[in-house]
């Protein structure tokens, strides 16, 4: 995407919508009929325009940018040259939708998203004492760098630690936090309200999946886990521990007052301009409850099959299974090995208006437009088998189940399968051929399985290796030998170490990458299935044909510079 878009001083002058039906975004007769019905709207023409879908916010700010001779940037974000200023409150950014980018002597480049706020760029002018040049941008874009001065400008949790310890009296603030709370917007909160928001705010800013607050008889060890590592980063003192427990009892409306059983809630909050689910799990222990946040943030580039980390053919070959109009595709892995992000991906892939889909979760990690999502719950009689028998009376296509735990469930799945349903659902095995013995070990029929299950994925995920600061390093053919690699494969190819840098906080890495192997159900499959062959049979037949094992698909990633050995290796011997 181009960082900035060529003024067309040709347009200078002309009207909003003209400037529109010349670059052809609308018609000249959709010009005329909204101009009609914008009379009746307090809007201009361009967010009226934009209002209904019939421009984007890129066509809107390109021709705004030839009408008024202003420069777009189209992409903000990946401007090398900006350096933000904090002379803005990020309320104010947030309010008015500018940001204040590169200043010197006598001027600022000052980023907005409607250049006809006079006042507004009137009062920065005279904030600042500069001339003042505007940029035009999106309003995400501008968001987004108002989030970066937030977290550069920020107190850490360990500054409010010390804060607390000049503080004789903790008190523990009542109130029920807003709903979607920005945890971001710190200022003026009490000590602990602030400690709590700063620990899942920086949690977030380093990308982590859990947030770990375990007591001991010393103090208080909060860790957090990223990249699928947990690290130490906080020790708060002892004596906050009731505290910090209560706040977040407070902030997921859960019994404060009870301590002597384990808690289950939910947070809903905002960080920055992303929508963040957290699940809350206290549980008692003997030197005070133990807490774990899951912090579940709404990407949906996440959810994208092209991005999970699946070889080329792997891809097409589970795209195919994706296509099949009934059958059941299972995919296995332990537990955080991002099985459910798969299938999220999978389903967001087969998503079309002509498809009823629905799903049954526990939890209900991410909400897809269109797709009716089901939430279980034990407590009143809500389980996987119970859900599923409902959902069949609501004439799926194609129905998704959290987990196969049990018989009843895997029967139920069978079912659906061969009355015309795709079904996808997980289990938690060690590869792909387990899942066949999984499924056998439940008691169901090997013919059943054989007629039904179209295909068995199984994962896990790696750590993906820094892009400034890898080394490249020789491996020694002794552990290559020692891990049954064949020490050929890395034959002229340069492989990478973690040394680690500031900007992966030292681990060497940032991020994560899946690595796969996938059994297709053909029918030399379906004849080991039906004779009940154990999982290394069936593994090492599947090779003969043509499968390629979670190992060596983690070797491809080392060889292509997408991770290391050891961490291959560390993931596949968990």
């Amino acid at each position: 995407m181009p960082e900035r878009k060529t003024i067309d001083k040709s347009l200078l002058g002309f009207k909003f919508g003209e400037i529109l039906v010349r670059q052809k975004k609308i018609k000249p007769q959709e010009l005329e009929s909204a101009l009609i019905a914008q009379k009746h709207s307090k809007s201009r023409i361009g967010e009226f325009l934009l209002q209904r879908n019939m421009i984007t916010e890129n066509d809107l700010l390109y021709a705004l940018s030839c009408q008024l001779g202003i420069e777009y940037s189209e992409d903000l974000l990946i401007r090398s040259n900006v350096v933000l200023s904090s002379n803005l409150s990020r309320s104010f950014i947030k309010r008015y939708n500018t940001v204040i980018l590169n200043e010197n002597d006598s001027c600022a480049e000052v980023a907005v998203n409607d250049p006809f706020q006079s006042e507004v760029i009137e009062n920065i002018k005279t904030l600042i004492k500069k001339d003042v040049k505007l940029i035009l941008a999106k309003k995400l874009d501008i968001l987004k760098l108002s989030d970066i001065l937030a977290g550069e400008d920020s107190e850490s949790a360990d500054k409010v630690i010390e804060g607390l310890e000049d503080s004789s009296n903790i008190q523990i603030l009542g109130e029920i936090t807003p709903k979607d709370e920005d945890v971001l917007d710190l200022a003026n909160e009490a000590p602990i309200i602030k400690l709590v928001n700063l620990m899942i705010s920086e949690a977030l800013k380093e990308r982590s999946s859990d947030i770990h607050i375990e007591p001991s008889e010393e103090g208080i060890t909060v860790r957090y886990r990223i990249d699928g590592i947990l690290y130490n980063v906080l020790s708060p003192p002892k004596r906050y521990q009731q505290a910090i427990v209560s706040r977040i009892k407070i902030m997921a409306h859960l019994n404060i007052a009870e301590n002597r059983l384990p808690q289950d809630g939910r947070i809903k909050v905002k960080y920055g301009t992303t929508d963040v689910d957290i699940r809350v799990s206290i549980i008692p222990s003997v030197v005070g409850e133990r807490v774990v946040l899951r912090l579940l943030v709404k990407d949906e580039t996440k959810y994208d099959l092209t991005k999970l980390g699946m070889s080329k053919p792997l891809l097409k070959d589970f795209e195919n299974l994706l296509k099949t109009p009934h059958g059941i595709i299972l995919v296995s892995g332990p537990t955080g090995s991002g099985k459910t992000t798969t299938l999220y991906a999978g389903i967001k892939e087969i998503n079309f208006p002509d498809k009823n889909i629905i799903t049954i979760e526990d939890p209900v990690e991410y909400r897809i437009k269109g797709i009716s999502q089901i939430q279980v719950n034990p407590r009143i009689n809500l389980t996987f088998a119970g859900g599923l028998r409902s959902i069949l009376r609501q004439d799926p296509e194609v129905i998704m189940i959290g987990e196969i735990r049990d018989r009843e469930t895997a029967e139920i799945a069978i079912q659906a399968a061969m009355t015309g349903h795709l079904v996808f659902s997980t289990l938690h095995t060690n590869d792909a051929a387990s899942g066949v013995v999984r499924l056998i070990d439940m008691g169901i029929e090997t013919y059943l399985i054989a007629s039904t299950v179209i295909g068995f994925l199984s994962q896990r995920l790696v750590r993906v290796l820094c892009r400034h600061c890898r080394q490249e390093e020789k491996i020694d053919a002794k552990v290559l030998i020692d891990g049954g690699i064949d020490p050929r494969v890395f034959d002229g190819k340069t492989v990478y170490r973690p040394p680690g840098c500031s900007k992966c906080q030292n681990t060497g890495f940032h991020d994560r990458a899946g690595i796969f192997e996938m059994i297709k159900v053909n029918d030399r499959v379906r004849k080991m299935i039906i004779e009940k062959r154990d999982a290394s049979h069936v593994r090492n037949r599947c090779v003969e044909i043509g499968m390629k094992t979670m190992l060596y698909d983690g070797i491809d990633k080392v060889r292509q510079g997408i991770t290391s050995l050891d961490e291959v290796l560390r993931v596949i011997r968990e």
